[in-house]
């Protein structure tokens, strides 16, 4: 997207940002270090911040648009891990409550758990409208939009 001319700050856990680097080289943006912006030749932008989902301090800025993917699911790799779930949700509800949108895809692997995340952030007032599936899909992915105010899903359908 930042080759396209968006502004973008990409988050993940700060142990990441190696792999970040790797995959924002690859696509010809390379980024040297965690906060620095590096620009595209259309003007785009492209960063990355750690973020922790829960951690107090969340980020300054305001976005117009949230993306993510494969963020609902967790391994539960370590009794010692704590489930990111609860902190995503904070995160997102007081991103939306600043006006951003929120577009989240992923792969359905654990419905209950997905269902419990969607049901606690629209009791936060958050907004959730899941874009139909293909008879290919259904079951399979999910495509959930999340924002406070009113957020028509046709208008991002009539563009492609």
């Amino acid at each position: 997207m930042a080759k396209l001319g968006a502004h973008v700050c990409a988050t993940d856990l700060p142990e990441l940002f190696p792999l970040f680097q790797e995959n924002s080289h690859a696509n010809g943006l390379l980024v040297q270090n965690e906060g620095v912006q590096v620009a595209s030749e259309n003007r785009g932008r492209l960063m990355f911040r750690s973020l922790r989902w829960g951690a107090d301090t969340l980020l300054q800025e305001n976005f117009q648009l949230i993306l993510g993917s494969e963020l609902l699911y967790w391994g539960g790799w370590s009794l010692f891990d704590e489930d990111p779930q609860p902190g995503l949700i904070r995160v997102l509800a007081s991103e939306c409550a600043k006006g951003s949108v929120a577009i989240l895809v992923g792969f359905s692997r654990e419905p209950r758990r997905e269902q419990h995340f969607f049901e606690q952030i629209a009791a936060r007032g958050v907004q959730v409208r899941f874009i139909s599936p293909t008879e290919r899909t259904k079951g399979k992915v999910f495509v959930a939009i999340l924002s406070m105010g009113k957020f028509d899903t046709s208008d991002c359908m009539r563009q492609g």
